[in-house]
């Protein structure tokens, strides 16, 4: 039988070895079992839970700062309404505002026209110039009937 040569010179059958690892694995285990209970790690916690009567409300504190501006907002123009063939309408930012996009809501009322969607652009649209609004057209045929325009613009501060 194989045996183990310890500090102290004893000799251990294997046996006993592989039982002693055993009995130390299990004294172990158990005594992190313990600690993992919870009745074992919040006894601490117990004491330092109590809880006494709130006290006065303290008095109001300063102001806050103001938040940030916007970062857009979309400003709509007048609806057009044409019964010819051409209808347009514009949309503008306020002083202080530049745009950065628009588009246009149109509905037909007479549902036999065939629509062509002539333009929705910058306003100014110029090569170089910063828009300060939006504007939108369409083109219905036959003329004849009535149609509305309502262009949009999307605006932010300068």
């Amino acid at each position: 039988m194989a045996s183990l040569n310890t500090s102290n010179d004893r000799t251990l059958p294997a046996t006993g070895r592989r039982a002693a690892l055993q009995a130390v694995a299990a004294i172990g285990a158990g005594w992190l079992a313990g600690m993992m209970r919870p009745e074992a790690t919040s006894a601490k916690k117990k004491r330092n839970t109590r809880v006494g009567p709130s006290g006065p409300a303290g008095p109001q504190g300063p102001a806050g700062a103001q938040g940030p501006a916007p970062s857009s907002l979309i400003r709509f123009g007048p609806e057009s309404e044409n019964d010819g063939t051409f209808v347009e309408s514009k949309a503008a930012c306020q002083p202080g505002e530049h745009a950065v996009g628009g588009g246009f809501d149109y509905s037909l009322i007479d549902t036999l026209q065939i629509i062509n969607f002539v333009s929705s652009v910058p306003d100014p649209f110029l090569d170089g110039v910063v828009p300060t609004g939006w504007v939108a057209g369409v083109n219905a045929e036959p003329p004849g009937g009535a149609k509305q325009i309502r262009a949009y613009v999307i605006c932010v501060p300068d």
